[in-house]
């Protein structure tokens, strides 16, 4: 079977990272060297259900996988899901489709392995679409190992491997907390609250006191600012809020990706906000720096559009190397890419960045804060 990079020589080679922290008023540069693998985060509550989830199963929401729909108990849809990853590993046309993406005698076992720390409940959600049954594969396997300095303490970590395995694995958007029925333009907020946000509070409350629970519920991207907002005040997060050109002008001045590791992350763009999360990158899949770092997050459409609304890898990246434009066709989260028709930016075109395009008008009208990038981390440790 193939086997990822071997931790023992990137354990051994070390990397160091310039990560920029913002303060108030204050710009502070921290350098640390850390091996590039990925903590394997299980608190002793990772079998803990986020409460939304319970009531969720319970009414048989109509955003549930018909697996997971039709269980009786959430131990049982994971098992039913857990048999279905058996299936695919031994349907030969997964099995060849994952020696062409490199993967040769994966086993159940392997997977196993591959998802420990992740919760049942999760795990039941995975993906069942048929075309993607051994890409999901790869990339479960790939997560278990990413490349870089892991983040500062156990809340970060935890929500990194919950973000990148969801994207992996391509959970479903969360459905509306009052129909249960799928999301439209607020999904992308749900998918971050209700994933790893609603299971690292559930796993840390004695790290998070007095953090209002909503954080790992609403499906509002304006109303998570605001909480995030509350959070800090309390000590429990820390927000950086920088106008899109500020931390554009950052990246290309100090060859730094302004990103730390497990991170979320909510910008403007034209036509209102995205919220994603920030990971490191898989050490599988090969990329250049391991200081690159990728947006996991959902596009917010409609739940019954097939294969439209799950979450996914990648969605956006940025890279210290500014020349870096090789995974996204309108390039890094930060690039200046536009694609022009009849003399005007084209936003549907894959090419535009949107949130570069937002930042350019909001910047003519002399309103920076429209375009505001706001990244939030966990504090407590």
């Amino acid at each position: 079977m193939d086997q990822p990079l071997s931790m023992k020589s990137i354990a051994n080679s070390g990397v160091t990272r310039r990560a920029a922290l913002r303060g108030l008023g204050a710009l502070a540069f921290i350098t640390t060297t850390a091996p590039c693998v990925r903590a394997v985060a299980q608190p002793a509550g990772a079998e803990v259900v986020p409460e939304w989830f319970r009531t969720d199963f319970a009414r048989k929401a109509q955003w549930l996988p018909d697996h997971v729909r039709h269980s009786y108990t959430i131990q049982d849809a994971y098992e039913k899901r857990m048999d279905m990853f058996e299936q695919d590993l031994n349907d030969p046309t997964v099995q060849a489709q994952l020696e062409k993406l490199g993967l040769k005698n994966i086993t159940i076992g392997q997977i196993k392995h591959d998802l420990e720390g992740i919760p049942q409940w999760m795990v039941a959600l995975s993906s069942t679409v048929p075309s993607l049954r051994a890409e999901i594969i790869k990339q479960i396997h790939f997560a278990y190992y990413l490349a870089g300095p892991a983040p500062q303490n156990p809340l970060a970590i935890r929500c990194e491997q919950l973000l990148v395995f969801a994207g992996a694995a391509k959970l479903p958007t969360p459905g509306d907390g009052q129909t249960g029925h799928g999301l439209a333009n607020e999904g992308c907020a749900a998918a971050i609250t209700r994933y790893p946000l609603a299971q690292v509070l559930a796993e840390y409350p004695e790290k998070l006191p007095g953090i209002e629970p909503r954080i790992g519920i609403t499906q509002s991207s304006k109303e998570l600012t605001g909480l995030f907002a509350e959070a800090a005040k309390r000590n429990l997060m820390t927000v950086q809020t920088v106008p899109f050109m500020e931390l554009q002008a950052e990246q290309m001045a100090n060859g730094t990706a302004p990103m730390p590791a497990s991170c979320v992350v909510i910008a403007n763009k034209m036509d209102g906000t995205h919220v994603f999360g920030m990971t490191r990158v898989p050490v599988g899949w090969g990329w250049s720096n391991p200081l690159n770092r990728i947006a996991v997050g959902n596009t917010g459409l409609r739940m019954f559009a097939p294969d439209t609304d799950n979450m996914r890898l990648a969605q956006e990246y940025v890279s210290p190397d500014w020349a870096d434009q090789d995974h996204n066709k309108h390039g890094q989260f930060l690039s200046q890419n536009l694609v022009r028709k009849d003399g005007k930016i084209d936003m549907k075109a894959d090419g535009t960045n949107v949130y570069f395009a937002n930042a350019l008008l909001a910047t003519r009208m002399g309103k920076p804060e429209r375009s505001n990038v706001h990244i939030i981390n966990f504090n407590a440790g």
